[in-house]
Parts: structure tokens; C-alpha cells; sequence
């Protein structure tokens, strides 16, 4: 009786586990799952996170998760996590080391050394401690944006304004050394809000659109070497300073998250350049933030769940494969068994570059065996994910070294999932050594990881050998002179009266010739129609279209015999203002703060007594409020704007329009307002 009550305990405390995580789900569904970015310049769709993770990581998110290539509808991972381990040594509130007690057994056997119980002879505490983006077989997310829903208490009402600010941000057209916007400024607004992992303005993330320059653009000529730039940012502790465990997941309720204390920046980059377009590069920095304790023997490891095949199939993890190549090459893989009938005949890969004297290892284990770290506090429990992190075996019959038998799956097709890592000499908290790898407090670590997209081993080989080059040629764009690139459409805006759209592309290498293509929506294929213009323009209008009608456009290069194009975009033309009137000017009108929440102010001065119009539109260029509509004195004047329109109805964010008219001038801006 006793045991079974013991069982139903557990059992209950797992399925309250599950329901308040579901609760939350559905409670924070937009902030938790749907705060994610596609990469999409490149030859493949990839979903980033706001999480340590890639690819969709479950059903309740949309494909794509990992797309290779566009438009095949061919998905190859389920969810990637970067996961990071260390040693470091235990303290107290006081910030006082701690030594074991002989013979102790919990986690309350302890003592400082102003303990009348402590000796010179006790052990101190070291921790072998992990913090993962996710963990399949326990479910749990342990590095979240600083503005996750349990904060939501903590931040005197912080939360509200900034929380939606805390999520992937994307720059695409980045080129480097370039003056994107022709200010004759180069890389002078850095994407998102400058970070600073100690944060003086108490703001905690980073993705607050900056004009850095002063030019009224935003985050429009950044250094990031990407041509295709993702940023994302976790913390592994909470930010603020909010007391409690600050993990995620069904398994939340009884794991035992002992934080690092590490800050993560995440970078993604990715290039639309021929050979170099099958493959991301991700940069992960982290950031010791404590001011006292160093983090030993750091660990990097990336957790793989490929799922392969046909997005709109069921069960198609079930025969994945995955292996290794070593060689010099180091790096982990996985593809479908039977390539299902030649539809999914792709490949994907990761592999980590640091220095050169690294050790790498990778583990595979069946559904459900995952590595446990639920008790690393305890005395002599080993903590399975570290032991595997650094390549020892916590038990060999559940985990496979895929470096030491990497043909061991090719036969035994299943649900794949592996931990690739790469790991010092282990000697960093004793007897440090070059090949150590430790985290000075307040310094930081930079590791880049590949992850690498093709047809074949070889394909991956290669696509390895072109990373580590370019990481060591600090992104030389040069390497790209001459090659074929992918066109990318950024977007179709409503131009005029209502019968024009404007084009806007961007493109790595210069084409031969460079194309629009346009037919409407429904129309068959072979509707297609384009025109040849010239792709340095980066822009175009495109007239005498009907208004009634949905129309889907393209843009193609040509280099040679090479024809490469973009994923098309649709779009119903309607009326707009004409962006002819949208005049950059020195003229003194500007609003304060942009972005804004929930008020901003406009200002302007007139010179002379005039009948003025002070409007506010939409992206679109649909007016949805008046200001002010009457004669005006010469002088300097405020009107506040509060989001809402005309009817009193309050705004959704977004880019809005402020529109000064005069009887012989007319002066526009951009404002962001943000929720």
C-alpha cells in the first residue's frame, strides 16, 4: 500500500506538472511559441527561437521548422538546442565557499569555512552543473529571454512595455562595409538595442529598435557579417533578481535547475551565395555574469533531433539515421534511411569550431533515455548530461558513442536524436592548462557551430571546409566576388492611386540580368510575365495593375546559364500615400520617444502664420487619425498621440506614419509603436 501510494504521488505530481505548463502554454501561447524568426535568404527555411532552439520544436508551431531546400516542403529537424556545462564551485547567500561534512548524504551536509565543524581536510563543493535550451526526454527549457512570463511580477510593470521587444529580430540586405540606406554612413545602427549583460538601464533586452546615427532610421546599417542576420537572447538565471527556479517545461515541477549564471547572445547568420548557401553559421556568446565565481571546464554541446522527411507526413521520425565523420572534419549528421523513395534525399549536419585542440564527442540514446541532471546537488549522484558533455559514459546500455561506431545506426533506422560536443582538457578547475577552456566572472566565450545542409557526406565535407575558412577570414565578402547568388524579395508595398505596387529585393552579387516577374495570384504558371531592369536599383514600381485584383511577384537572377529566384510574395493593390511625398528633410518636426508606448509627442514649428494638417496613416497609407486641422501662428508647437484612431479604438503595434501639410510643403515620418 505504501509503495502504491508513493506511485500515485508521483503520478499526480507529474500531471499537475503537465496541466499548470499547459495552463501556461495557452496563458503565454503568443510569448512563448510564437516568438520565432524564419531565415529564408539562403537555400533553405530555417525557425529560430527566442529560446536556445531551432527548428519548430513542436506541433502547435507551423512549418517550417528546417526546410532544404525552399519550397520542397521537405523538413529535416525537429528541434536543436545549444546546451552549455561547467564546473563550478558551490557557495552560500553570503558568498562563502562550501565544503562537504565526511560521510554526507543531502544536500544540507555542508559547511563554510567559519564553521566550527569545518577542516582543512573537507571537500570543497564543485558542481557539475548543465543549462540547456531543451531537453526532449524531460521537456525542459532552461535558457529563456530575460522578459519570460515568470517575471511578469518582478519588473514594476515592466513587462508590459518590453515583452513583446524580447524575441528573434532579423536584418536581411546586410552587406559589409556598405551603406545600405546611402547616408554615406556605414555600419552605423547596429541591429536591436546595444547589450550590456549587466544592463545599467534596467531593461534587459536587446531588441529595441536603435537609431544610433540619428538619421530617423532604424537598425538599417548594421556590422553583423550575415547578409541574412538572426539575434536572439537567453538568460539561464533571472535578470531582475526573481527569487525561484526559472525553468520551462512538463518536467518543471521536479527538476532542479542550478543556474550558471550565464548570459547568451545568439547570431545567425546565413548568405544566399552559391556554395555557401546550404549552410548557417551560429555565433554563441556567453557571458560569465557573476562578479566572483569562474565557470570551469566549460562545456559546448548541441542537442539534435532530426525529424526527416515530408512536412505533411505522419510518423516520419521513425527511420532517421544519424552518424559521424572524423577525420578532421568532426562533425555529426543524420538523414533518412531510405531517402523515402528519393523525396527526402538531404543530409543535415553541425559541427563546432573553437580553437584546435578540443576533444569532440557525440552520444545517441533512444527516445525516453535521455541524460538526467535532476539531482546534480546531491553528493556522489553523477550528472549523466555533464559525463556525456565530456565524453565519459554514464551507462552503456543506453548511450551510443556515434564517433566510436558511427555505422552502428545505418542498419538500425529509428527516432534519432544526438548530443554533439566539444570539450577541453577537463583540467581547467585543477590544474589549468592552453587546452582548458574557463570562463573568467565577467569575461565572456565566443563559439561558432555550422549547421550544415546537402545531398550527400561529401556535400557536408566541403560545406565544413568553406565554414572554417570563412570564420578564420573574419567573413571576408570578397570570397563571394563573381559567384551566383539567390535574389531575395523583401517585401511589396501599395504605391499610389491604387494600380501600382513597389518592388523591393536585395542581392548578394550582381547578375547578369536581373528580373521581375508578376502574374495574378490564382493565374496558372505559365501566366508568368517579367520585365528586365537593373538590380543595383533595389527598387521598382510597377504600374497599370487593377486594384480589384491579387497579384504574386518574383524576382529572378541570371549569371551565365545559372538562372536563380526568390519565393514570391503577394500582395491587393490599394490606394497609398505616394512615397514621393514621403521627403526626408532637416525641417524641425520629429516625435519623442519612438518607439513608443503608449504616447508619443509630435513637434513642429512654423516659420509663418499657415492652415496646417497634422495626420496620422497607417503602413498601408490609410489615414486613421487627424491631430490638427486649422490656421496656425508662426511658432513652435506639441500635439501628443495616444495609438489610437478617430474613433477612439485603440492601435495594434506597428510602423505608423505622422504627416505634417502646410499650404506649400509637405514633411513625413516613420514611428514604431510597440505593446
Amino acid at each position: 500500500m505504501k509503495k502504491f501510494k508513493i506511485v500515485l504521488t508521483i503520478v499526480m505530481i507529474f500531471f499537475v506538472s503537465l496541466l499548470f505548463s499547459r495552463a501556461l502554454k495557452k496563458n503565454t501561447e503568443e510569448r512563448i511559441l510564437n516568438q520565432t524568426s524564419v531565415n529564408n535568404a539562403a537555400n533553405f527555411n530555417l525557425r529560430v527561437s527566442n529560446f536556445g532552439t531551432l527548428g519548430s520544436g513542436s506541433s502547435d508551431i507551423s512549418y517550417p521548422s528546417l526546410e532544404y531546400p525552399i519550397g520542397s516542403n521537405i523538413n529535416y529537424l525537429y528541434i536543436g538546442a545549444v546546451w552549455i556545462g561547467a564546473k563550478k564551485v558551490r557557495k552560500d547567500e553570503n558568498g562563502n565557499s562550501l565544503y562537504w561534512l565526511p560521510n554526507a548524504n543531502s544536500i544540507y551536509d555542508v559547511v563554510n569555512e567559519s564553521d566550527s565543524l569545518w577542516t582543512p581536510d573537507l571537500e570543497l563543493v564543485v558542481d557539475t552543473l548543465t543549462s540547456v535550451g531543451f531537453d526532449g526526454d524531460a521537456n525542459l527549457y532552461e535558457l529563456l529571454p530575460a522578459y519570460n512570463p515568470f517575471e511578469s511580477s518582478a519588473l514594476n510593470n515592466q513587462y508590459d512595455e518590453y515583452n513583446l521587444l524580447d524575441k528573434v529580430v532579423k536584418i536581411v540586405g546586410n552587406k559589409n562595409n556598405f551603406d545600405d540606406d546611402n547616408d554615406g554612413l556605414i555600419d552605423e545602427d547596429n541591429l536591436g538595442y546595444p547589450f550590456n549583460y549587466n544592463d545599467p538601464s534596467n531593461i534587459f533586452c536587446f531588441t529595441n529598435p536603435t537609431d544610433e546615427d540619428g538619421d530617423g532610421l532604424f537598425d538599417e546599417d548594421t556590422s553583423y557579417p550575415g547578409f541574412e542576420t538572426s539575434l536572439s537572447y537567453f538568460y539561464d538565471y533571472s535578470p531582475f533578481g526573481t527569487a525561484g527556479q526559472r525553468d520551462y517545461g512538463t518536467a518543471q515541477a521536479y527538476n532542479m535547475h542550478v543556474p550558471l549564471g550565464i548570459a547568451l547572445k545568439q547570431e545567425i547568420y546565413d548568405w544566399s551565395a552559391q556554395s555557401y548557401a546550404k549552410f548557417a553559421i551560429i555565433k554563441n556568446s556567453i557571458y560569465n555574469t557573476s562578479n566572483s565565481d569562474t565557470l570551469f571546464d566549460v562545456i559546448y554541446s548541441y542537442y539534435l533531433d532530426p525529424d526527416i522527411g515530408p512536412e505533411d507526413w505522419e510518423n516520419i521520425a521513425s527511420d532517421d539515421v544519424s552518424s559521424y565523420v572524423g577525420d578532421g572534419y568532426d562533425f555529426a549528421y543524420a538523414y533518412d534511411a531510405d531517402h523515402d523513395d528519393g523525396l527526402t534525399p538531404g543530409y543535415v549536419g553541425i559541427k563546432t569550431f573553437l580553437n584546435n585542440n578540443e576533444n569532440y564527442d557525440c552520444w545517441t540514446w533512444s527516445v525516453g533515455d535521455g541524460p538526467d541532471d535532476s539531482n546534480v546537488q546531491f553528493p556522489g549522484h553523477h550528472n549523466e548530461k555533464y559525463a556525456l558533455m565530456h565524453g565519459v559514459n554514464p551507462n552503456i546500455e543506453k548511450y551510443i558513442s556515434l564517433k566510436d561506431n558511427p555505422d552502428l545506426l545505418i542498419n538500425n533506422p529509428r527516432d534519432t536524436r544526438f548530443l554533439y560536443t566539444l570539450y577541453g582538457d577537463q583540467n581547467g578547475f585543477n590544474n589549468p592548462s592552453q587546452n582548458s577552456i574557463n570562463i573568467l566572472p565577467g569575461d565572456s566565450l565566443v563559439y561558432y557551430s555550422a549547421l550544415l545542409l546537402g545531398d550527400s557526406v561529401d556535400e557536408l565535407k566541403s560545406e565544413v571546409a568553406l565554414a572554417e575558412d570563412f570564420i578564420n577570414l573574419n567573413f571576408d565578402y570578397s570570397l563571394f566576388d563573381g559567384l551566383a547568388s539567390i535574389p531575395y524579395l523583401k517585401s511589396l508595398e501599395n504605391y499610389g492611386n491604387g494600380n501600382s505596387i513597389r518592388i523591393n529585393w536585395e542581392t548578394l552579387t550582381e547578375p547578369g540580368e536581373f528580373r521581375i516577374y508578376h502574374k495574378e495570384e490564382d493565374a496558372p504558371e505559365s501566366t508568368w510575365e517579367y520585365i528586365v531592369v537593373d538590380p543595383n536599383l533595389n527598387t521598382y514600381v510597377e504600374s497599370d495593375l487593377d486594384e480589384n485584383v491579387s497579384y504574386k511577384f518574383k524576382v529572378a537572377s541570371l549569371f551565365g546559364d545559372v538562372y536563380l529566384e526568390s519565393q514570391p510574395l503577394s500582395i491587393t493593390p490599394t490606394v497609398s500615400i505616394n512615397p514621393d511625398e514621403m521627403i526626408a528633410t532637416a525641417e524641425p518636426i520629429s516625435n519623442y520617444p519612438n518607439p513608443f508606448n503608449p504616447e508619443t509627442i509630435i513637434s513642429y514649428s512654423l516659420s509663418t502664420n499657415d492652415n496646417i494638417k497634422l495626420e496620422i496613416y497607417n503602413i498601408k497609407g490609410q489615414k486613421v487619425r487627424t491631430l490638427v486641422n486649422k490656421r496656425q501662428k508662426s511658432g513652435y508647437y506639441q500635439s501628443a498621440w495616444d495609438g489610437k484612431d478617430d474613433s477612439g479604438k485603440k492601435l495594434s503595434s506597428g510602423i505608423y506614419l505622422y504627416r505634417l501639410k502646410t499650404s506649400d510643403k509637405l514633411f513625413t515620418r516613420k514611428m514604431l509603436m510597440l505593446k
